[in-house]
């Protein structure tokens, strides 16, 4: 009785033992599995934190790789993302050869393994190449690195493939468990979401770089256009001052030599056409200041109007310069006449055509010294007649060379250290010469005289 009694209490020391043992062996088991649980959280959370910390494309991704290369092991890491011309462009890696990243990119993605990953959008897992199925990529990959086993992941975003996340391993065959693959795809997607939210910061970035250099040119556009309404305005206030200064100056005359010959008898008939001729100048003086002021109000309003007709164009300069003998007589100015033979007429509006050329040869004998020559020019070159004036006057100052068609701008007598004239006849110039389908130009130097240019349209023949 008692032999069975001990055999029944060393039975029950027996499966007691038994269950102890694989009890133990289950809580190591569990042990083990909340180990690896707890790794995987915590390499997700290490993996948010860097994503979370950086919206610089290269250096999160770089971050990544170094992170899963230090917690798996992989020698050979990759991340392909999809570019605009739809291949699956290397954008980081560890470890990879130069020659196979140039050399996949002009592959097919349909004929990778990491293509395959990214359009059915599924991992694709190699635990041992040695039975893998023959693949030219996977040939070609053999030839670069050792690899034994291999994983492509997708980086899903939104049910969305945008890349890959390749990882190789030359250790050997590897185990490559599902909770591991499923690891490598939530770190995957993860990877996703950093990239599409660094594009879009990247985008904005960009957009608000363009915005801020457009405002800049806005606003250095309009602080230019306010500095020169501002530089308008003082020109056309000192305009208006001089404008009532030159009107005064021949109402004066007129009016100082006119009271001569109502109080005073002028035997001498020789002073008295002097006088006349003073009135006279001054007259037409005054009538060609106000014909300016209004040629500046029609031009202004657009109702400027040209009659175009055939004009021949030599016949035209020589009643210019007949019309204007008494500005050069005074002075004792040269006339000197360079015209080409045959000139074709040209198509413009004589009148206007006159207000030019006066213009030109009224502000060269203005500047011209006493005794010069002022030398006019006429030629044709191809579809344009081209007609200029030279003086031996001063010059002009090389600063104010290109504004000096523009509205209220007087040309100054350097000798005689003031302005002179309205500030209107180049301008005018300019507008009518346009409008008549040319060009108007000047060249100088100082001290070398001026030459004023423009030219105007052949009849078509």
């Amino acid at each position: 009785m008692a032999t069975l009694y001990l055999i029944a209490l060393l039975i029950g020391l027996g499966v007691g033992a038994l269950a102890a043992f694989v009890l133990m062996g289950r809580l190591a088991a569990g042990r083990a599995e909340l180990e690896r649980r707890l790794r995987d959280l915590s390499v997700l959370h290490e993996a948010s934190g860097i994503l979370a910390a950086s919206l610089d494309l290269d250096k999160l991704l770089d971050s990544i790789l170094k992170l899963i290369k230090r917690e798996f092991g992989f020698q050979h890491l990759a991340i392909r993302l999809l570019n605009e011309r739809g291949h699956l462009e290397v954008r980081a890696s560890i470890g990879m050869d130069r020659d196979y990243i140039e050399a996949t990119r002009i592959i097919p993605t349909r004929s990778t393994m990491f293509g395959r990953a990214f359009l059915d959008a599924k991992p694709v897992v190699v635990r041992d190449t040695r039975e893998a199925p023959p693949s030219s990529h996977y040939e070609m990959l053999r030839r670069f690195i050792p690899v034994t086993a291999l994983v492509h992941i997708p980086m899903i975003h939104e049910d969305k493939p945008i890349g890959v996340l390749a990882a190789y391993s030359t250790r050997g065959p590897e185990k490559f468990t599902d909770q591991f693959v499923a690891l490598l795809q939530a770190l995957a997607n993860q990877l996703a979401l950093a990239v599409v939210n660094a594009n879009l910061y990247k985008q904005v970035r960009s957009a608000s770089l363009v915005m801020e250099e457009r405002v800049r040119q806005r606003t250095a556009e309009l602080e230019a256009a306010n500095e020169r309404l501002r530089e308008l305005d003082r020109l056309k206030s000192e305009f208006l001052s001089n404008v009532s200064h030159e009107l005064r100056t021949p109402l004066t005359s007129i009016q100082s030599f006119s009271e001569i010959f109502l109080r005073y008898d002028v035997d001498d008939l020789a002073k008295r056409r002097r006088f006349a001729e003073i009135i006279n100048d001054e007259a037409q003086r005054l009538t060609r200041m106000i014909n300016d002021l209004l040629d500046l109000s029609k031009i202004e309003a657009g109702k400027l109007e040209v009659n175009l007709q055939p004009v021949d164009l030599a016949k035209l300069i020589e009643k210019s310069l007949n019309s204007t003998e008494a500005l050069f007589s005074k002075s004792s100015l040269q006339i000197e006449r360079q015209f080409d033979k045959n000139i074709p007429m040209v198509f413009a509006d004589p009148d206007r055509l006159v207000q030019v050329i006066n213009n030109l040869l009224g502000n060269a004998a203005k500047f011209a010294p006493d005794g010069s020559t002022i030398t006019v020019r006429a030629r044709w070159r191809g579809r344009f007649a081209l007609v200029s004036v030279t003086d031996e006057g001063p010059g002009i100052d090389p600063r104010k060379v290109k504004e000096i068609f523009d509205r209220y701008t007087q040309l100054r007598d350097p000798r005689k250290h003031q302005s002179l004239g309205t500030g209107l006849g180049l301008s005018i110039s300019r507008d009518l010469v346009e409008r008549l389908g040319g060009y108007i130009w000047v060249e100088s130097s100082p001290g070398r005289g001026a030459t004023f240019s423009f030219s105007v349209p052949l009849v078509e023949q």
